[in-house]
C-alpha cells in the first residue's frame, strides 16, 4: 500500500452511506482545506450520480462565491461515474460528444459494421451486455457480438488472452471461433478508422489504464463500490497505488452487487486491503416490517453472507412498523385498482418530483407488460431512469383539461392552452374559444392562475365530448389510447408518482410503496436452480424489496411463468398475509 488512506463504508440500504461519504468530504474541507475541485464522488449508475450531486448541493460545503465563474453545474460536475472520470484523464477523446459512441444513441454506426460483415444487426436502446442477463436465443449476430466485445473489456486480461476467453463468454454467436475473432478485431480497426476516432466507453477506460493516468484530486469516493467490473477495479487499484491521491472512500454492501451479467462481484469490496473500516447498521429508509422480508430473503440463501441490518429507531423510541404483504393479482384491472389505491393511501414524498409507488419487475420484457396493462386502464405512469417518458407534461396538459369538461368543472389556464395547441386546426378552435359568449376565465385571487368555465372549451370543439375531443388532437395513436384510458380513470393525472421500471433500474432509489412481481423467466429459473445464479437472484430480490420505505406488496400471478423459488412459501421474514386487491381495498 501506498500513503494513500483507504477508508471502507459499508451499510445496507437507508444507512446513510452516501450521508457518510458527504460527512468526510465535509470533515476534509474544514479541517484539511480541501477544495470544491479537489473531490471526484463516483456511482456506478446516472440515477446514483444525480442523487449524490443533489446532496452536494443542499449540503453547501464549498462555498461558490470563492471561485470566478462558477455556478451549480460546476459542483454538480464533481459528481460522475467512475467511466466520466476517466474519461476526464483521457487526453485522445479530444470531443467526448462526437467521439464516445453507444449503441442506443449512434446505431447507425454498428449497423453499417455489421451490414459490411455479413451480421443481422437490430438497434437497441439497451446496453449490450444486458443480452446477457436476458439470455435471448433470438438476439442478432450482431448483437451478440457487441455483447461479447464489452464482457471480454470488462474482464481486464491482455488483448491475446481476452481473444483466447471467447469459448468461455456467456454469449454463443453461432460462429467459427477463428471468425469471431477475426470479427472482434476488425471491430476495433473499424472505430479507429476516418477522421475522428471513436470510442465506446471501455476503449477510453483501456488507454487510462496503459497510460497510468489519474485524475487529478486529493479526495475520491467510490459509492456502489460491489458494482465495480475487473476492469473498473483495476482503474481503483492503479489510482490508489500512484500515491497521487491522499484519501480514497469507498462505499458498498456485499448483498446488493447484482450486476454479474457485467461480470461485477461482491468480493471486491469484502476483500480490498483499507486501512479504516465504518460499518452502518441502522437503516433510516425501511421499515421493521420490510426489514424483516429484506433479512428473510438473505437468510433463504446460505452462500450469501448476512448484513447487520436492523431498522433504525426514530426519536422517543420510535420504531417505525411499515407493512409488508404477499398478494395475488392476475389481471390488468386488478393491477390498476391496485396502484390506485396504493396512491391514495401514501402520501406525496417531497413535492410532485418524487415517485410516490415503484412497480419494479424482473425482466425488460415483464416491463412492457405491465406498462401496457397500465395504460389500457389509464393509470399515468412514469419510467425510471433515462428512457423516454410515456407521458410527456403536454399529454397530462390535455389529460387535466379534458376530466374537468367532462366533470363541467373549471379548468386551469395552461392545460387549456396546451390543449387548444395541440389540437387539429388549432387557430380555427383558438378563435371560437376567443369569441364564445361566455366569461373567459377567473381569478380565485390575485395569486392564483387564470381558470376557464367548460363552456369555453366546449366552444372550440362543436359538438364533441371529452372522449371524442381525443379524436382530433395531434398526438400519437398510442398517446391517444392512453388519454382515453385515462378519462376513465380516477387516478391523479401525475405521471411520476407512479412509476416503472426493473429492480436493476431502481438500485439506489426508494420510494414510499414499492410491487415487486414474483415471477420470473424459465431460463432465469434453470440457472437458479444448477446453482449459477442462485445467490444473485436473492441479491436482486433483497435490492428490490429494500427500495420501499413504507410498504411492500410482493405480487404473484400477474405475469406467466413460474415463480421464483424465493416465494415459493410466502413471504421470507413473515407469516404471509395473501390477499386479493379486493381483499386488500375492503
Amino acid at each position: 500500500m501506498t500513503g494513500t488512506h483507504v477508508c471502507l463504508v459499508h451499510g445496507a440500504p437507508g444507512c446513510g452511506k452516501t450521508h457518510t461519504l458527504l460527512d468526510a468530504v465535509e470533515d476534509h474541507a474544514t479541517n484539511d482545506g480541501l477544495g470544491m475541485f479537489d473531490v471526484y464522488l463516483a456511482n456506478f449508475t446516472n440515477n446514483g450520480r444525480e442523487a449524490t450531486a443533489d446532496d452536494l448541493v443542499e449540503r453547501g460545503i464549498f462555498d461558490l462565491t470563492q471561485y470566478d465563474d462558477v455556478g451549480e453545474d460546476e459542483l454538480r460536475g464533481r459528481c460522475r461515474t467512475l467511466h466520466s472520470i476517466a474519461l476526464q484523464c483521457c487526453p485522445e477523446v479530444t470531443n467526448p460528444q462526437e467521439q464516445v459512441i453507444t449503441m442506443d444513441e449512434e446505431p447507425d454506426f454498428y449497423e453499417r459494421f455489421c451490414r459490411e460483415h455479413g451480421l443481422d444487426f437490430e438497434a437497441e436502446e439497451t446496453n449490450p451486455l444486458e443480452l446477457i442477463r436476458s439470455g435471448k436465443e433470438t438476439t442478432p449476430r450482431g448483437n451478440k457480438l457487441f455483447a461479447l466485445d464489452q464482457w471480454l473489456h470488462a474482464q481486464y486480461l491482455p488483448s491475446a488472452d481476452r481473444l483466447a476467453k471467447i469459448t468461455k463468454a456467456p454469449v454463443d454467436i453461432e460462429l467459427p471461433n477463428s471468425r469471431v475473432r477475426e470479427l472482434l478485431r476488425a471491430w476495433d480497426e473499424y472505430k479507429r478508422e476516418g477522421m475522428s476516432r471513436r470510442f465506446e466507453h471501455h476503449d477510453y477506460v483501456d488507454i487510462c489504464l496503459e497510460e497510468g493516468y489519474v485524475p487529478d484530486v486529493q479526495f475520491l469516493g467510490i459509492d456502489e463500490f460491489q458494482d465495480l467490473s475487473p476492469v473498473e477495479y483495476a482503474l481503483f487499484k492503479q489510482w490508489r497505488d500512484s500515491g497521487e491521491i491522499d484519501w480514497i472512500y469507498i462505499a458498498g454492501d456485499v448483498n446488493q452487487s447484482i450486476y454479474s451479467f457485467r461480470c461485477a462481484s461482491p468480493f471486491y469490496l469484502a476483500r480490498t486491503e483499507v486501512q479504516e473500516r465504518r460499518y452502518l447498521t441502522d437503516s433510516y429508509r425501511c421499515p421493521e416490517a420490510v426489514s424483516a422480508v429484506a433479512r428473510g430473503i438473505l437468510e433463504a440463501e446460505d452462500s450469501i453472507t448476512r448484513n447487520v441490518f436492523r431498522t433504525a429507531t426514530r426519536s422517543h423510541g420510535y420504531t417505525p412498523e411499515g407493512a409488508a404483504r404477499m398478494r395475488s393479482i392476475t389481471d390488468d384491472e386488478g393491477m390498476a385498482q391496485a396502484v390506485r389505491t396504493a396512491l391514495d393511501a401514501h402520501d406525496d414524498p417531497d413535492g410532485d418530483e418524487n415517485a410516490t409507488v415503484y412497480l419494479l419487475t424482473r425482466t425488460n420484457y415483464q416491463l412492457g407488460v405491465l406498462s401496457n396493462a397500465l395504460q389500457r386502464h389509464g393509470v399515468p405512469f412514469d419510467a425510471i431512469g433515462d428512457k423516454m417518458n410515456p407521458w410527456p407534461e403536454k399529454v397530462v396538459d390535455c389529460l387535466i383539461a379534458l376530466r374537468a369538461l367532462r366533470r363541467g368543472s373549471p379548468a386551469p389556464q395552461e392545460p387549456v392552452d396546451t390543449l387548444l395547441d395541440v389540437a387539429t386546426n388549432s387557430d380555427l378552435r383558438t378563435e371560437r374559444f376567443e369569441n364564445a359568449d361566455f366569461e373567459r376565465q377567473f381569478r380565485v385571487d390575485m395569486e392564483s392562475d387564470a381558470v376557464y368555465f367548460p363552456e369555453r372549451i366546449e366552444a372550440a370543439f362543436p359538438g364533441r365530448s371529452a372522449r371524442t375531443v381525443v379524436d382530433v388532437l395531434d398526438l400519437t395513436d398510442y398517446q391517444k389510447d392512453m388519454l382515453r384510458g385515462a378519462l376513465e380513470s380516477n387516478a391523479a393525472p401525475y405521471p411520476e408518482r407512479i412509476q416503472v421500471g426493473t429492480i436493476h433500474e431502481a438500485k439506489g432509489l426508494q420510494a414510499p410503496c414499492v410491487f415487486l412481481f414474483a415471477e420470473t423467466t424459465q431460463n432465469i429459473i434453470e440457472r437458479y436452480r444448477s446453482g449459477e445464479t442462485r445467490a444473485e437472484e436473492h441479491r436482486i430480490y433483497y435490492v428490490g424489496a429494500t427500495r420501499a420505505s413504507e410498504s411492500l406488496h410482493v405480487v404473484d400471478g400477474f405475469f406467466d411463468g413460474p415463480r421464483i423459488p424465493i416465494f415459493t412459501d410466502g413471504l421470507p421474514g413473515h407469516e404471509t398475509d395473501t390477499t386479493t386487491p379486493k381483499e386488500a381495498a375492503d
